[in-house]
């Protein structure tokens, strides 16, 4: 179990009775195996029409907290294109509403008459 300097880690294999002791960890693959050659290994085949049969795809859901997250960037960005719209003169600008506190401020001169 020591490093070599030209061959890596030294590991015994149990490979039978003609086998070397000064055996590397590389020979310790599956193709070496004595078992290997009697194991029948198949080629994978994809059915036939697999190209058509097409998968449902399952629905994803949110968790509330990013369905709030989704909703609130959503909400963000629409406002956003509408003040900008604004500010461009491609939009009106809407009326101010009319509350009791700002009517004076709203209707002006048609709140004295």
């Amino acid at each position: 179990n020591t490093p070599k300097a030209g061959g890596g880690l030294k590991v015994a294999i149990n490979t039978g009775p003609s086998a070397a002791s000064d055996a590397t960890y590389g020979d310790a693959s599956l193709e070496n195996s004595r078992y290997h050659k009697l194991v029948i290994h198949p080629v994978p085949v994809k059915p036939l029409g697999a190209d058509k049969v097409k998968v449902p795809e399952l629905p994803v859901y949110l968790t509330k907290k990013e369905a709030k997250r989704i909703r609130r960037q959503t909400r963000k960005e629409r406002e956003e294109e509408r003040k900008d719209k604004i500010a461009l003169g491609l939009m009106e600008a809407p009326e101010p509403k009319l509350k009791l506190g700002n009517f004076m401020k709203v209707l002006g001169d048609q709140a004295i008459s």
